[in-house]
């Protein structure tokens, strides 16, 4: 038992260390890129940081969907599924949890901010699912049909937002949610509880795909599906139920920011956090502790780029390349891991002509 759980620790602290070499790999490139046109690393990176941790509260706030985002995409890839609709489904699953939260229940305080965020869970787990039962019964592409599901959905919630849940005339925004569906801020810091939900969702999720027979089959069935089958797994199955768990977190993770934070449906507010999750995801090779981390460094890249543009007087639109630049340098873990390879064999190299020279 000890033995397991030490090989669990080792391979969790790997993946960390991966996150983190990753990180500062694609950091230093960016820095290269800023000194090549003529900008100091130090003052844009000292921007970003600054506005990041002065504003924590703010960057916590920010990845909680984030970090729910990459969960979704994370999720469905243990079975070998690609989940990219997570931007029709955090915007459905937060429309969703602002009707609900906005409807007299006659619910009391939590009961109904928890019956807002099943909903939006159930929408989500709808969107996604149906993409996974085409692909089991009819062989349809998962990408493609949850990709175009996203405009599909946007068009949708958007018409829903300015008409029938219309909440104001001034902008397009649902009603406000009712205070009892609100989800309680830690006084008067701008994050919520469901930053606390997304963080045990996510040690949950570690702990489920590690520890338990189902969470196991589904790694299988993503590894091997020939294997598995084999074995007696129902891999069609496991990957409509991974394709309907992504969703369904997803949703949440929308649900989560309008009922702890928004305390309404915004349109366009969400904008590019389901995308954002593709690259957590792979940030972490899909390791929901390493997405914890690396939900928190694109959080902490869009709370500081606000800041860029003001602080250095730099284009916005560059600020967004180097946002691009940064994450796809993240997201090619692979690469980075091969740098560090060639890093460990060429000092070995040259201990051994230093020691033949002497």
């Amino acid at each position: 038992m000890k033995s397991k759980l030490s090989r669990m620790q080792s391979g969790t602290l790997r993946e960390l260390g991966r996150v983190a070499f990753a990180m500062l790999f694609a950091f230093a490139a960016g820095a290269v890129f800023l000194m090549a046109i003529g900008s100091n690393p130090l003052t844009i990176y000292g921007a970003i940081f600054a506005k990041a941790f002065g504003s924590f509260d703010s960057t916590l706030r920010r990845a909680t969907p984030l970090m729910l985002s990459g969960l979704a995409i994370a999720i469905p890839l243990q079975t070998g599924m690609f989940n990219m609709g997570g931007e029709g489904q955090i915007i459905a699953g937060a429309l969703t949890a602002a009707v609900v939260g906005a409807s007299d229940l006659g619910l009391p305080a939590g009961l109904h901010a928890a019956a807002a965020i099943a909903a939006a869970m159930a929408v989500g787990a709808v969107l996604s699912g149906l993409p996974g039962l085409l692909k089991i019964t009819r062989g349809a592409n998962e990408v493609v049909t949850t990709l175009m599901l996203n405009s599909i959905v946007s068009y949708i919630v958007t018409w829903l937002v300015l008409n029938p849940f219309k909440g104001t005339d001034y902008s397009p925004q649902s009603k406000k949610i009712l205070p009892a569906a609100e989800i309680p801020t830690f006084g008067k810091l701008d994050f919520s509880w469901g930053l606390l939900i997304a963080l045990a969702l996510c040690v949950l999720t570690h702990l489920f795909f590690r520890s338990t027979a189902k969470g196991l089959e589904m790694r299988a069935a993503g590894a091997g599906p020939a294997a598995a089958r084999y074995l007696g797994i129902n891999n069609k199955l496991l990957c409509l139920l991974a394709m309907a768990l992504g969703g369904a977190v997803a949703s949440m993770g929308g649900a989560l920011e309008v009922l702890g934070g928004q305390h309404a449906y915004f349109d366009e507010f969400f904008t590019n956090y389901g995308f954002d999750g593709i690259a957590i995801a792979y940030m972490a090779g899909s390791h929901p502790l390493g997405i914890i981390v690396t939900a928190l460094i694109i959080s902490m890249i869009r709370v500081g780029a606000l800041a860029i543009s003001r602080t250095t007087g730099m284009s916005p639109y560059f600020v967004t390349m180097l946002q691009g630049l940064i994450i796809i340098l993240l997201v090619t873990p692979r690469f980075a891991g091969t740098v560090l390879s060639l890093v460990r064999r060429r000092f070995p190299a040259r201990k051994k002509e230093e020691g033949g020279a002497a």
